[in-house]
């Protein structure tokens, strides 16, 4: 199999995956090991100081939930006095803390990792799996963010890559790419909605095809409506319930609230 230049790579709040096109034109998602197709995007430090990303890092969340972390793509180019840290406090275990410039940094383990160097252990993961797939290293991708990602946030992407060598050669608004996809090869001359509801954020595109032209006529979106707000809801629901029940509130005990 001759290797792809270059790798698509959907870096996701909750899960992340690659894919690349073959010499048929066909895209093509790359599989991890035990046939799944996505990795967790989940950075954490376990007991003996090794740090852990994807599966190995998901599997510590209940045994080691202050230093495990999860849905840290929020946290890329945003400021510490920002809404999305608050709301995060609310159901995240580890901790975040001021940085340089108000940034948000993340303690784990006694080690300060900021925002783009978690977003690039994760990105590093994605490349070994894909760089194992082809049997030789990946250096380019394009990588998908969310519609609503500014200018700072997408810096904070290409920075991650860079951190890795990894050259992030394009950044795609996730919606836009659906539309590639979907628009890809049927010579279509329509305008199309595209939603796009993940694991952290509920996006919307207004997509113009013509002729294989794809031009992007308005974008919205919200931050805090995706799978992880779906759970926080349901942990709500739960915690709710078993106070009414046993006049107990598990709120604020951080174990027995991860594994809620």
């Amino acid at each position: 199999m001759a290797p792809a230049k270059i790798i698509g790579i959907d870096l996701g709040t909750t899960n992340s995956c690659a894919a690349y096109v073959d010499d048929q034109g066909k895209v093509v998602i790359i599989p991890y090991r035990g046939g799944e197709f996505t990795i967790p995007s989940v950075v954490a430090v376990d007991s003996k100081g090794r740090e852990l990303v994807g599966y190995e890092a998901k599997r510590q969340i209940s045994l080691n939930p202050f230093n495990t972390v999860y849905g840290s793509k929020r946290l890329l180019g945003i400021s510490y006095d920002s809404e999305v840290v608050a709301k995060m406090r609310e159901t995240v275990s580890f901790t975040m803390q001021r940085g340089p410039d108000n940034s948000v940094v993340v303690p784990i383990a006694g080690v300060i990792y900021t925002p783009t160097q978690l977003a690039s252990r994760i990105l590093a993961k994605i490349r070994e799996v894909a760089s194992a797939h082809f049997g030789e290293e990946v250096t380019q991708a394009v990588v998908t963010v969310p519609a609503y990602f500014n200018e700072r946030q997408r810096h904070e992407v290409k920075e991650a890559g860079r951190l890795i060598g990894l050259e992030i050669v394009s950044i795609i608004n996730e919606p836009t790419s659906a539309a590639l996809a979907y628009g890809a090869g049927r010579n279509r001359t329509e305008r199309v909605a595209v939603y796009d509801l993940g694991g952290g954020t509920f996006d919307i595109s207004i997509i113009e095809i013509r002729d294989q032209v794809f031009e992007v006529k308005a974008t919205g979106g919200a931050t805090f409506l995706g799978g992880l707000d779906f759970d926080r809801a349901l942990v709500q629901y739960v915690l709710s319930n078993f106070k009414m029940e046993s006049g107990i509130d598990l709120s604020g005990d951080p174990v027995a609230m991860q594994r809620i």
